[in-house]
């Protein structure tokens, strides 16, 4: 089975909600001076990974757990309140981009990208890390969240 890897499927999201909304527009929702909104969340879609990757190089290991596997559990940074700040990066970006798009047709795609990423990448990369790390994944698991 072919994987999109992460950026494709979020390029993909992008893609799909700009089609949506320029061809199946549902509803305009109109931000007005809350338009700025919608920044907000795309800076934060921005920040959240960053601040993820740099908290994986502080604790020298892997950023991505299919490239051999991490070499530790990392529990501080964005990874003490979601097991996946950058795929949360993303949702918040998508959710930044249905803002600024302006109908309700976009934001389809969101439970679209959160399933695909859930099942392609999500499960695999914590089927990894529990393989790797056993007992200690699974507490950090029982006690972050996937999300938020």
């Amino acid at each position: 089975m072919i994987r999109p890897i992460p950026p494709v499927l979020f390029l993909l999201s992008i893609f799909g909600m700009v089609l949506l909304d320029r061809y199946v527009p549902i509803r305009a929702i109109g931000l007005g001076r809350w338009a700025w909104l919608s920044w907000v969340f795309v800076a934060l879609g921005l920040v959240l990974p960053i601040w993820g990757i740099v908290t994986f190089r502080f604790h020298r290991t892997r950023i991505h757990p299919g490239e051999g596997h991490a070499s530790t559990v990392v529990t501080t940074g964005p990874y003490r309140f979601t097991r996946n700040p950058m795929y949360l990066g993303m949702i918040l970006i998508l959710i930044g981009g249905a803002l600024r798009l302006g109908s309700v047709s976009p934001w389809f795609m969101l439970p679209i990208f959160g399933l695909a990423i859930t099942r392609l990448w999500i499960r695999r990369e914590e089927g990894w890390m529990s393989e790797a790390f056993g007992d200690t994944y699974e507490h950090y698991r029982s006690k972050v969240r996937r999300w938020i």
